[in-house]
């Protein structure tokens, strides 16, 4: 499942919406657990990214999201290998 990270910043509704109309199975969370567990990851892109950052800091999901996007370039990467 797609998580599209949620931290009160972007248009969610909208990125959501665009997901399901493509098929894409998607949710919001700013569950750490979940974040980790994705398939995929959405930040939703804002005007003033330093408040963004500043927003996930405070709700400790900088350093869940790097982790997360590390294991899903990880299970990419091997995907890929074993096509070739």
């Amino acid at each position: 499942m797609m998580i599209v990270i949620d931290y009160d910043a972007g248009n969610t509704a909208n990125v959501l919406r665009a997901l399901a109309q493509v098929g894409v199975e998607a949710r919001l969370s700013a569950d750490p657990q979940e974040i980790l567990a994705a398939d995929g990851l959405i930040l939703p892109g804002v005007g003033a990214f330093p408040t963004a950052m500043q927003e996930l800091e405070k709700r400790g999901l900088v350093s869940v999201a790097s982790q997360s996007i590390s294991s899903i370039a990880t299970i990419q990467m091997f995907r890929r290998s074993t096509w070739m």
